[in-house]
């Protein structure tokens, strides 16, 4: 499963990434704006997206619309990741078409849980 990870944290890229191919996902690509990711991702050569919410310059809340808007990638396993973990922050996400979410900090098991999660929705 081709995946790009976006994140403007160079740490969290590296995490991430390693934490990926532990779990068997290969070739992971990285943005980190939102103008990057969109156009990777409007190549159409990725199944799955792991997106940090805060992002320039637009907040992955707004790369996750303009992605859901697009119909080439209405389909596309988005996962958002934020700091911050409230019923509301939660809520939104979902609502805005989020295949998943993933709480900072985390660990291999809750980022194996998250794209397990947006499978498991995509299936529905």
């Amino acid at each position: 499963m081709k995946t790009l990870v976006v994140t403007a944290f160079p740490t969290i890229a590296k995490q991430l990434n390693s934490m990926l191919a532990s779990l068997g996902f290969h070739g992971t690509e990285t943005a980190t704006d939102s103008d990057a990711a969109l156009t990777k991702i409007g190549t159409g050569t990725f199944s799955l997206v792991l997106c940090d919410w805060l992002l320039e310059p637009e907040s992955g809340l707004d790369l996750l619309g303009r992605v859901r808007a697009d119909a080439r990638t209405t389909d596309l396993l988005f996962v958002l990741m934020f700091a911050e973990s409230s019923d509301e922050k939660i809520e939104r996400t979902r609502l805005s078409g989020a295949s998943g979410h993933l709480v900072k900090p985390f660990d291999v098991a809750a980022v194996n849980a998250a794209i397990a999660g947006a499978r498991t929705m995509a299936n529905a």
